[in-house]
Protein backbone atom coordinates (compact mmCIF):
# COMPACT_ATOMS: atom_id res chain seq x y z
CA UNK A 1 0.00 0.00 0.00
CA UNK A 2 1.00 3.57 -0.40
CA UNK A 3 2.39 5.31 2.71
CA UNK A 4 2.39 8.71 3.75
CA UNK A 5 4.06 11.68 2.01
CA UNK A 6 7.38 10.82 3.43
CA UNK A 7 8.74 14.36 2.74
CA UNK A 8 10.21 16.00 6.31
CA UNK A 9 10.05 19.32 5.17
CA UNK A 10 6.20 19.00 4.71
CA UNK A 11 6.25 18.17 8.52
CA UNK A 12 8.43 20.53 9.85
CA UNK A 13 6.17 22.87 8.48
CA UNK A 14 3.33 21.50 9.83
CA UNK A 15 4.89 21.46 13.23
CA UNK A 16 5.64 25.00 12.73
CA UNK A 17 1.91 26.14 11.76
CA UNK A 18 0.80 23.89 14.53
CA UNK A 19 3.09 25.72 17.25
CA UNK A 20 1.83 29.24 15.64
CA UNK A 21 -1.92 28.46 16.02
CA UNK A 22 -2.00 27.42 19.09
CA UNK A 23 -0.17 30.44 20.68
CA UNK A 24 -2.33 32.53 18.81
CA UNK A 25 -5.59 30.66 20.20
CA UNK A 26 -3.77 31.53 23.51
CA UNK A 27 -3.20 34.69 23.18
CA UNK A 28 -6.26 36.04 21.74
CA UNK A 29 -7.49 35.08 25.62
CA UNK A 30 -4.77 36.66 27.37
CA UNK A 31 -7.18 38.76 29.45
CA UNK A 32 -8.95 35.90 30.78
CA UNK A 33 -9.77 38.27 34.07
CA UNK A 34 -8.36 37.12 37.69
CA UNK A 35 -6.11 34.45 38.67
CA UNK A 36 -5.83 33.77 42.46
CA UNK A 37 -2.39 33.00 42.51
CA UNK A 38 -1.10 34.97 40.09
CA UNK A 39 -1.69 38.26 42.07
CA UNK A 40 -1.44 36.77 45.23
CA UNK A 41 1.56 35.31 44.87
CA UNK A 42 3.87 35.64 41.71
CA UNK A 43 3.22 39.61 41.52
CA UNK A 44 3.53 40.04 45.03
CA UNK A 45 6.29 37.91 45.22
CA UNK A 46 8.14 40.89 43.08
CA UNK A 47 7.11 43.37 44.96
CA UNK A 48 8.65 42.18 48.11
CA UNK A 49 11.43 42.03 46.37
CA UNK A 50 11.09 45.78 45.34
CA UNK A 51 10.56 46.99 48.91
CA UNK A 52 13.32 45.03 50.57
CA UNK A 53 15.84 45.85 47.67
CA UNK A 54 16.70 42.29 48.11
CA UNK A 55 16.30 40.26 44.80
CA UNK A 56 14.74 37.05 46.78
CA UNK A 57 11.05 36.38 46.98
CA UNK A 58 11.75 35.33 51.16
CA UNK A 59 8.37 33.13 50.08
CA UNK A 60 9.08 29.88 48.74
CA UNK A 61 5.78 27.68 48.54
CA UNK A 62 6.54 27.77 45.05
CA UNK A 63 10.57 27.98 43.42
CA UNK A 64 11.82 31.01 41.96
CA UNK A 65 11.76 30.89 38.19
CA UNK A 66 8.29 32.61 37.66
CA UNK A 67 10.06 34.87 39.54
CA UNK A 68 13.20 35.05 37.65
CA UNK A 69 11.04 36.00 34.45
CA UNK A 70 9.13 38.57 36.15
CA UNK A 71 12.04 40.09 37.76
CA UNK A 72 13.86 40.31 34.34
CA UNK A 73 10.74 42.35 33.30
CA UNK A 74 10.80 44.31 36.33
CA UNK A 75 14.43 45.29 34.98
CA UNK A 76 13.35 45.86 31.24
CA UNK A 77 10.53 48.36 32.75
CA UNK A 78 13.42 49.90 34.99
CA UNK A 79 15.87 50.50 32.22
CA UNK A 80 12.81 51.64 29.73
CA UNK A 81 11.91 54.35 32.59
CA UNK A 82 15.67 55.37 32.65
CA UNK A 83 15.99 55.57 28.76
CA UNK A 84 12.87 57.66 28.42
CA UNK A 85 13.91 59.85 31.21
CA UNK A 86 10.03 60.06 32.94
CA UNK A 87 10.18 61.67 35.88
CA UNK A 88 9.31 60.04 39.36
CA UNK A 89 8.57 62.29 42.22
CA UNK A 90 7.70 59.11 44.09
CA UNK A 91 10.60 57.72 43.87
CA UNK A 92 11.96 54.56 41.22
CA UNK A 93 10.73 51.89 43.77
CA UNK A 94 7.28 53.16 44.07
CA UNK A 95 6.75 53.34 40.57
CA UNK A 96 8.03 49.90 39.85
CA UNK A 97 5.74 48.47 42.37
CA UNK A 98 2.75 50.36 40.62
CA UNK A 99 4.03 48.69 36.93
CA UNK A 100 3.92 45.65 38.37
CA UNK A 101 0.07 45.57 39.44
CA UNK A 102 -0.73 46.88 35.97
CA UNK A 103 -2.75 44.73 33.45
CA UNK A 104 -0.55 45.05 30.77
CA UNK A 105 2.04 43.92 32.89
CA UNK A 106 0.73 40.87 34.05
CA UNK A 107 -0.28 40.11 29.90
CA UNK A 108 3.36 40.50 29.00
CA UNK A 109 3.88 37.87 31.41
CA UNK A 110 1.09 36.02 30.34
CA UNK A 111 2.15 36.18 26.92
CA UNK A 112 6.07 35.49 27.67
CA UNK A 113 4.81 32.25 28.81
CA UNK A 114 2.69 31.14 26.45
CA UNK A 115 5.54 31.60 23.79
CA UNK A 116 8.04 29.93 26.18
CA UNK A 117 5.37 26.74 27.22
CA UNK A 118 4.38 26.19 23.95
CA UNK A 119 8.09 25.19 22.44
CA UNK A 120 6.57 21.72 24.15
CA UNK A 121 4.86 21.24 21.01
CA UNK A 122 9.03 21.21 19.11
CA UNK A 123 10.25 18.28 21.72
CA UNK A 124 7.44 16.13 21.44
CA UNK A 125 8.21 16.29 17.89
CA UNK A 126 11.68 16.04 18.29
CA UNK A 127 11.65 13.13 20.88
CA UNK A 128 9.23 10.81 18.03
CA UNK A 129 10.79 11.75 15.11
CA UNK A 130 14.37 10.88 16.42
CA UNK A 131 12.61 7.26 17.98
CA UNK A 132 11.69 5.54 14.62
CA UNK A 133 12.32 8.51 12.14
CA UNK A 134 8.80 8.33 11.44
CA UNK A 135 7.69 12.61 11.52
CA UNK A 136 4.10 11.86 11.08
CA UNK A 137 4.12 10.02 14.12
CA UNK A 138 5.73 13.21 15.71
CA UNK A 139 3.20 15.20 14.45
CA UNK A 140 0.79 13.05 16.01
CA UNK A 141 2.03 13.07 19.83
CA UNK A 142 2.86 17.48 18.91
CA UNK A 143 -0.61 18.42 17.69
CA UNK A 144 -2.40 15.88 20.31
CA UNK A 145 -0.16 17.97 23.07
CA UNK A 146 -0.89 21.14 21.50
CA UNK A 147 -4.50 21.38 21.18
CA UNK A 148 -5.58 19.24 24.63
CA UNK A 149 -7.90 22.11 26.40
CA UNK A 150 -6.09 21.31 29.73
CA UNK A 151 -3.05 22.40 28.60
CA UNK A 152 -4.11 25.39 26.37
CA UNK A 153 -6.16 27.17 29.42
CA UNK A 154 -3.47 25.61 32.25
CA UNK A 155 -0.68 27.42 30.04
CA UNK A 156 -2.34 31.36 29.93
CA UNK A 157 -1.90 31.33 33.88
CA UNK A 158 1.35 32.83 34.78
CA UNK A 159 2.45 29.85 37.16
CA UNK A 160 5.39 27.64 37.51
CA UNK A 161 3.10 24.47 35.95
CA UNK A 162 3.31 25.38 32.09
CA UNK A 163 7.20 26.05 32.25
CA UNK A 164 7.86 23.47 34.18
CA UNK A 165 5.67 21.09 31.49
CA UNK A 166 7.87 22.89 28.61
CA UNK A 167 11.19 21.68 30.53
CA UNK A 168 9.65 18.38 31.36
CA UNK A 169 8.97 17.59 27.67
CA UNK A 170 12.91 19.00 26.69
CA UNK A 171 13.89 16.23 29.37
CA UNK A 172 12.17 13.88 27.85
CA UNK A 173 13.32 14.59 24.31
CA UNK A 174 16.84 14.44 25.52
CA UNK A 175 16.10 11.25 26.99
CA UNK A 176 14.90 9.61 23.61
CA UNK A 177 17.69 11.46 21.50
CA UNK A 178 20.19 9.54 23.99
CA UNK A 179 18.80 6.66 23.16
CA UNK A 180 19.96 6.80 19.51
CA UNK A 181 22.85 9.01 19.97
CA UNK A 182 26.50 8.32 19.20
CA UNK A 183 27.34 10.42 21.95
CA UNK A 184 24.61 10.00 24.39
CA UNK A 185 26.05 11.88 27.26
CA UNK A 186 25.52 15.45 25.65
CA UNK A 187 21.84 14.51 25.83
CA UNK A 188 21.96 13.11 29.73
CA UNK A 189 24.15 17.02 30.33
CA UNK A 190 20.59 18.11 28.56
CA UNK A 191 18.22 16.37 30.26
CA UNK A 192 19.84 17.22 33.63
CA UNK A 193 19.48 20.86 33.04
CA UNK A 194 16.19 20.71 31.54
CA UNK A 195 15.46 18.35 35.08
CA UNK A 196 16.94 21.62 37.23
CA UNK A 197 15.34 23.84 35.24
CA UNK A 198 11.36 22.08 35.73
CA UNK A 199 12.19 21.66 39.61
CA UNK A 200 12.55 25.91 39.67
CA UNK A 201 9.59 26.32 37.69
CA UNK A 202 7.57 23.56 40.25
CA UNK A 203 9.19 21.13 42.96
CA UNK A 204 7.53 17.68 41.31
CA UNK A 205 9.57 18.26 38.09
CA UNK A 206 12.55 17.10 40.61
CA UNK A 207 11.18 13.57 39.88
CA UNK A 208 12.59 13.44 36.50
CA UNK A 209 15.73 13.14 37.64
CA UNK A 210 14.91 9.39 37.99
CA UNK A 211 14.49 8.70 34.07
CA UNK A 212 17.24 10.41 33.63
CA UNK A 213 19.56 7.54 35.81
CA UNK A 214 17.42 5.28 34.60
CA UNK A 215 18.74 6.47 30.95
CA UNK A 216 22.02 6.21 31.84
CA UNK A 217 22.55 3.05 33.60
CA UNK A 218 19.75 1.01 31.43
CA UNK A 219 21.22 2.36 28.15
CA UNK A 220 22.07 0.01 25.16
CA UNK A 221 25.70 0.27 24.56
CA UNK A 222 26.77 -2.60 26.52
CA UNK A 223 30.75 -1.84 26.38
CA UNK A 224 30.21 1.24 29.15
CA UNK A 225 31.27 -0.25 32.07
CA UNK A 226 29.28 0.28 35.41
CA UNK A 227 31.67 2.48 37.36
CA UNK A 228 31.72 4.97 34.74
CA UNK A 229 27.72 4.95 34.25
CA UNK A 230 28.02 5.93 37.98
CA UNK A 231 29.89 8.95 37.19
CA UNK A 232 27.45 10.18 34.33
CA UNK A 233 24.93 9.55 36.48
CA UNK A 234 26.83 11.44 39.53
CA UNK A 235 28.03 14.44 37.10
CA UNK A 236 23.51 14.55 36.03
CA UNK A 237 22.34 15.12 39.66
CA UNK A 238 25.23 17.63 40.02
CA UNK A 239 23.64 19.76 37.01
CA UNK A 240 20.61 19.46 37.66
CA UNK A 241 21.22 20.24 41.69
CA UNK A 242 23.34 23.58 39.69
CA UNK A 243 20.98 24.34 37.49
CA UNK A 244 18.23 24.42 40.07
CA UNK A 245 20.19 26.55 42.48
CA UNK A 246 21.35 28.76 40.04
CA UNK A 247 17.72 29.83 38.70
CA UNK A 248 16.50 28.93 42.82
CA UNK A 249 19.15 30.69 44.55
CA UNK A 250 16.78 31.29 47.89
CA UNK A 251 17.15 27.30 48.05
CA UNK A 252 20.97 28.38 49.38
CA UNK A 253 20.78 31.86 50.06
CA UNK A 254 17.74 32.30 52.34
CA UNK A 255 17.24 28.40 53.30
CA UNK A 256 15.74 29.04 56.44
CA UNK A 257 12.53 30.64 54.85
CA UNK A 258 12.82 27.82 51.79
CA UNK A 259 12.62 25.32 54.05
CA UNK A 260 9.36 27.17 55.92
CA UNK A 261 7.39 27.65 52.29
CA UNK A 262 7.96 23.81 51.25
CA UNK A 263 6.77 22.44 54.38
CA UNK A 264 4.06 24.98 54.65
CA UNK A 265 3.08 23.42 50.90
CA UNK A 266 3.32 20.58 51.65
CA UNK A 267 0.94 20.83 55.04
CA UNK A 268 -1.64 22.31 52.66
CA UNK A 269 -1.73 19.25 50.37
CA UNK A 270 -1.44 16.77 53.12
CA UNK A 271 -4.39 18.30 55.11
CA UNK A 272 -7.11 19.62 52.20
CA UNK A 273 -8.08 22.41 50.83
CA UNK A 274 -11.47 23.58 50.42
CA UNK A 275 -13.88 21.78 47.94
CA UNK A 276 -10.12 20.41 46.46
CA UNK A 277 -10.26 17.86 49.55
CA UNK A 278 -10.24 14.22 48.55
CA UNK A 279 -9.12 11.39 50.65
CA UNK A 280 -5.76 10.02 50.00
CA UNK A 281 -4.76 5.89 48.24
CA UNK A 282 -7.13 4.96 45.99
CA UNK A 283 -10.16 7.28 45.72
CA UNK A 284 -7.60 9.83 44.82
CA UNK A 285 -6.08 7.68 42.21
CA UNK A 286 -9.23 6.81 41.04
CA UNK A 287 -10.41 10.65 40.40
CA UNK A 288 -6.55 10.84 38.79
CA UNK A 289 -6.97 8.36 36.13
CA UNK A 290 -10.30 9.63 35.56
CA UNK A 291 -9.31 13.29 34.39
CA UNK A 292 -5.92 11.68 32.82
CA UNK A 293 -8.11 9.09 30.42
CA UNK A 294 -11.14 11.22 30.10
CA UNK A 295 -10.30 14.55 30.80
CA UNK A 296 -6.43 15.56 30.04
CA UNK A 297 -6.46 14.81 26.17
CA UNK A 298 -9.61 16.60 25.00
CA UNK A 299 -12.60 18.76 26.01
CA UNK A 300 -14.65 16.17 24.49
CA UNK A 301 -14.83 12.76 26.76
CA UNK A 302 -14.92 10.54 23.65
CA UNK A 303 -12.27 12.13 21.82
CA UNK A 304 -10.27 11.57 25.15
CA UNK A 305 -11.13 8.54 25.83
CA UNK A 306 -10.33 7.45 22.31
CA UNK A 307 -6.65 9.27 22.00
CA UNK A 308 -6.29 7.35 26.41
CA UNK A 309 -6.83 3.63 24.00
CA UNK A 310 -4.04 4.88 21.72
CA UNK A 311 -1.97 6.22 24.31
CA UNK A 312 -2.28 2.30 25.79
CA UNK A 313 -1.74 1.53 22.54
CA UNK A 314 1.65 3.25 22.32
CA UNK A 315 2.56 1.91 25.85
CA UNK A 316 2.73 -1.67 24.61
CA UNK A 317 4.21 -0.98 21.35
CA UNK A 318 7.07 1.01 23.23
CA UNK A 319 7.40 -1.61 25.82
CA UNK A 320 7.19 -4.57 23.31
CA UNK A 321 10.12 -2.50 21.07
CA UNK A 322 12.45 -1.23 23.90
CA UNK A 323 11.90 -2.28 27.30
CA UNK A 324 14.85 -0.17 28.29
CA UNK A 325 12.98 3.46 27.01
CA UNK A 326 9.93 1.96 28.38
CA UNK A 327 10.81 1.34 32.07
CA UNK A 328 12.96 5.10 31.16
CA UNK A 329 10.29 7.05 30.22
CA UNK A 330 7.26 5.30 32.49
CA UNK A 331 9.32 5.69 35.43
CA UNK A 332 8.39 9.48 35.80
CA UNK A 333 4.45 9.47 35.28
CA UNK A 334 4.23 5.95 37.36
CA UNK A 335 6.41 8.20 40.59
CA UNK A 336 4.14 11.14 39.84
CA UNK A 337 1.00 9.14 40.24
CA UNK A 338 1.99 7.93 43.21
CA UNK A 339 3.07 10.97 45.02
CA UNK A 340 0.34 12.90 44.46
CA UNK A 341 -2.03 9.54 45.18
CA UNK A 342 -1.07 9.99 48.72
CA UNK A 343 -2.02 13.50 49.50
CA UNK A 344 -5.16 14.78 50.21
CA UNK A 345 -5.19 17.60 47.51
CA UNK A 346 -6.50 17.50 44.08
CA UNK A 347 -5.64 20.38 42.07
CA UNK A 348 -6.02 19.36 38.36
CA UNK A 349 -3.37 22.02 37.57
CA UNK A 350 -0.81 19.25 39.30
CA UNK A 351 -1.53 16.79 36.82
CA UNK A 352 -1.04 18.79 33.21
CA UNK A 353 2.56 16.62 33.17
CA UNK A 354 0.29 13.90 32.37
CA UNK A 355 -0.81 15.22 28.94
CA UNK A 356 2.49 15.51 27.13
CA UNK A 357 3.79 11.57 28.59
CA UNK A 358 0.11 11.01 27.21
CA UNK A 359 0.29 12.47 23.75
CA UNK A 360 3.80 11.18 22.90
CA UNK A 361 2.47 7.65 23.59
CA UNK A 362 -0.71 8.30 21.35
CA UNK A 363 2.14 9.35 19.04
CA UNK A 364 3.37 6.00 19.13
CA UNK A 365 0.16 4.07 19.46
CA UNK A 366 -1.65 5.93 16.57
CA UNK A 367 1.08 4.56 14.32
CA UNK A 368 1.50 1.11 15.67
CA UNK A 369 -2.17 0.79 14.97
CA UNK A 370 -1.77 1.95 11.52
CA UNK A 371 1.37 -0.16 10.86
CA UNK A 372 -1.01 -3.27 11.67
CA UNK A 373 -3.43 -2.44 8.99
CA UNK A 374 -0.88 -2.04 6.18
CA UNK A 375 -2.60 -5.23 4.54
CA UNK A 376 -5.94 -3.33 4.57
CA UNK A 377 -5.86 -0.03 2.21
CA UNK A 378 -9.19 1.15 2.70
CA UNK A 379 -9.27 0.54 6.67
CA UNK A 380 -5.93 2.62 6.78
CA UNK A 381 -7.42 5.57 5.05
CA UNK A 382 -10.39 5.48 6.85
CA UNK A 383 -8.22 5.13 10.27
CA UNK A 384 -6.11 8.18 9.52
CA UNK A 385 -8.69 10.32 8.44
CA UNK A 386 -10.44 9.62 11.72
CA UNK A 387 -7.52 10.44 13.32
CA UNK A 388 -7.13 13.61 12.00
CA UNK A 389 -10.33 14.78 11.90
CA UNK A 390 -10.11 14.35 15.55
CA UNK A 391 -7.13 15.68 16.58
CA UNK A 392 -8.17 19.00 14.44
CA UNK A 393 -11.53 19.20 16.16
CA UNK A 394 -9.76 19.43 19.47
CA UNK A 395 -8.31 22.54 17.69
CA UNK A 396 -11.20 24.01 16.73
CA UNK A 397 -12.36 24.25 20.16
CA UNK A 398 -9.39 26.14 20.95
CA UNK A 399 -10.42 28.82 18.58
CA UNK A 400 -14.41 28.73 19.97
CA UNK A 401 -12.78 28.94 23.63
CA UNK A 402 -10.33 32.14 23.02
CA UNK A 403 -12.60 34.09 20.76
CA UNK A 404 -15.45 33.47 24.07
CA UNK A 405 -12.94 35.14 26.56
CA UNK A 406 -12.15 38.01 23.42
CA UNK A 407 -15.94 38.50 23.25
CA UNK A 408 -17.07 37.91 26.86
CA UNK A 409 -18.01 42.02 27.23
CA UNK A 410 -20.36 41.88 24.47
CA UNK A 411 -22.28 38.46 24.59
CA UNK A 412 -26.02 37.98 25.85
CA UNK A 413 -26.20 35.57 27.79
CA UNK A 414 -29.32 35.99 29.41
CA UNK A 415 -30.24 35.65 25.51
CA UNK A 416 -28.29 32.08 25.63
CA UNK A 417 -29.80 30.83 28.90
CA UNK A 418 -33.22 31.87 27.47
CA UNK A 419 -32.16 29.85 24.08
CA UNK A 420 -31.48 27.03 26.31
CA UNK A 421 -34.72 26.70 28.73
CA UNK A 422 -36.67 26.99 25.26
CA UNK A 423 -34.27 24.05 24.08
CA UNK A 424 -34.82 22.07 26.96
CA UNK A 425 -38.64 21.93 27.53
CA UNK A 426 -38.69 18.51 28.79
CA UNK A 427 -36.47 19.43 31.99
CA UNK A 428 -37.37 21.15 35.02
CA UNK A 429 -35.46 23.55 36.85
CA UNK A 430 -35.16 25.66 39.76
CA UNK A 431 -33.83 29.23 39.09
CA UNK A 432 -32.55 31.53 41.80
CA UNK A 433 -33.99 34.85 42.30
CA UNK A 434 -31.16 37.05 40.91
CA UNK A 435 -31.25 34.94 37.57
CA UNK A 436 -34.86 35.08 37.65
CA UNK A 437 -35.11 38.63 37.61
CA UNK A 438 -32.64 39.17 35.15
CA UNK A 439 -34.84 36.97 32.57
CA UNK A 440 -38.05 38.62 33.89
CA UNK A 441 -35.53 42.21 33.16
CA UNK A 442 -35.14 40.91 29.62
CA UNK A 443 -38.80 39.68 29.27
CA UNK A 444 -37.85 36.37 29.04
CA UNK A 445 -39.28 34.49 31.90
CA UNK A 446 -42.25 33.21 30.98
CA UNK A 447 -40.94 29.54 30.52
CA UNK A 448 -43.03 27.05 31.59
CA UNK A 449 -40.46 24.50 32.47
CA UNK A 450 -39.25 26.73 35.95
CA UNK A 451 -40.21 25.22 38.91
CA UNK A 452 -40.35 27.39 42.71
CA UNK A 453 -40.01 23.75 44.54
CA UNK A 454 -36.28 22.36 44.38
CA UNK A 455 -37.76 18.73 44.96
CA UNK A 456 -39.54 18.89 41.43
CA UNK A 457 -36.43 20.03 39.87
CA UNK A 458 -33.89 18.45 37.08
CA UNK A 459 -31.39 21.06 37.71
CA UNK A 460 -30.83 24.20 39.22
CA UNK A 461 -29.54 27.95 37.73
CA UNK A 462 -27.78 30.76 39.61
CA UNK A 463 -24.89 33.12 39.44
CA UNK A 464 -21.87 31.95 40.68
CA UNK A 465 -21.29 34.09 43.19
CA UNK A 466 -24.48 33.41 44.79
CA UNK A 467 -22.33 30.46 46.27
CA UNK A 468 -20.19 31.70 49.17
CA UNK A 469 -17.89 31.24 50.55
CA UNK A 470 -15.70 29.14 47.86
CA UNK A 471 -14.96 26.44 50.27
CA UNK A 472 -18.44 25.02 49.70
CA UNK A 473 -17.76 24.37 45.36
CA UNK A 474 -16.70 20.46 45.52
CA UNK A 475 -14.26 20.38 42.64
CA UNK A 476 -12.86 17.00 40.51
CA UNK A 477 -15.95 15.76 39.53
CA UNK A 478 -15.92 16.08 35.74
CA UNK A 479 -19.70 16.10 35.15
CA UNK A 480 -20.56 18.77 38.15
CA UNK A 481 -22.12 21.07 35.71
CA UNK A 482 -24.81 20.48 32.70
CA UNK A 483 -23.37 23.49 31.68
CA UNK A 484 -22.52 27.09 31.87
CA UNK A 485 -23.18 30.71 29.89
CA UNK A 486 -19.82 32.84 30.09
CA UNK A 487 -16.19 32.32 28.53
CA UNK A 488 -14.41 29.02 28.31
CA UNK A 489 -11.37 30.03 30.03
CA UNK A 490 -11.52 27.68 32.69
CA UNK A 491 -12.52 24.21 33.01
CA UNK A 492 -15.61 25.11 35.73
CA UNK A 493 -16.03 21.13 36.37
CA UNK A 494 -12.54 21.10 38.03
CA UNK A 495 -12.26 24.98 39.30
CA UNK A 496 -16.00 25.46 40.35
CA UNK A 497 -14.34 27.78 43.41
CA UNK A 498 -12.78 30.07 40.36
CA UNK A 499 -13.00 33.93 41.42
CA UNK A 500 -12.62 34.49 37.56
CA UNK A 501 -15.88 36.32 35.63
CA UNK A 502 -19.46 35.78 37.39
CA UNK A 503 -21.61 33.27 34.94
CA UNK A 504 -24.71 31.44 35.24
CA UNK A 505 -24.50 27.83 35.79
CA UNK A 506 -26.98 24.77 35.56
CA UNK A 507 -26.21 22.32 38.14
CA UNK A 508 -27.83 18.71 38.24
CA UNK A 509 -30.13 19.14 41.82
CA UNK A 510 -27.83 16.45 43.13
CA UNK A 511 -24.75 18.58 42.91
CA UNK A 512 -26.21 21.17 44.79
CA UNK A 513 -26.67 19.99 48.27
CA UNK A 514 -24.09 21.57 50.57
CA UNK A 515 -24.03 25.02 48.31
CA UNK A 516 -26.62 26.73 50.72
CA UNK A 517 -29.00 28.19 48.11
CA UNK A 518 -31.75 25.44 47.20
CA UNK A 519 -31.08 22.89 50.11
CA UNK A 520 -30.98 25.02 53.00
CA UNK A 521 -33.77 28.26 54.93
Amino acid sequence: MKTLPPSKSYVFILVGALYAYVVVTRLIGIDFGYHWDETRTQIQRLEWSLESELLLPRWYKYPMLTYDLGMLNVGWNAISHLVSGDPHPDGWKVHLVRDIYKLSFLKRLRAEQVILAYLAIFWIFIALYRRRGNPWEGLLGAATFGFSWEIGYHFRWFMGDPLMVMFVCLAIMAIFCAQTSPNPRRWWRLAAIATGLATSAKYPGGALIVPVLLSILLHRDDTTAFRKRVIVGIEAITLMALTFVITTPGAVLDPFMFVKGMLAQQHVYAHGHGGHTIQPGLPHMQQMTIYIGLVGLSRFAVVAGALSVLAIAGTVTLIREDWRLALTYLSYPILLFLFFGTYSVMLVRNLIPFVPVAAILVGIGGFAIYRGLAARQRVARLYIATLVVTVVFNGGWLLFEGNSILTRGTTDYIAQLNRYLASHANRRFVISATVRAALTETGNSAHTNMVSVPGEADAAIFYMDEVTPWQRWPCNNRRFFDTWFGPREVNLNYYPNWAGDNRIVVVPIAHTSGLGLFDEP
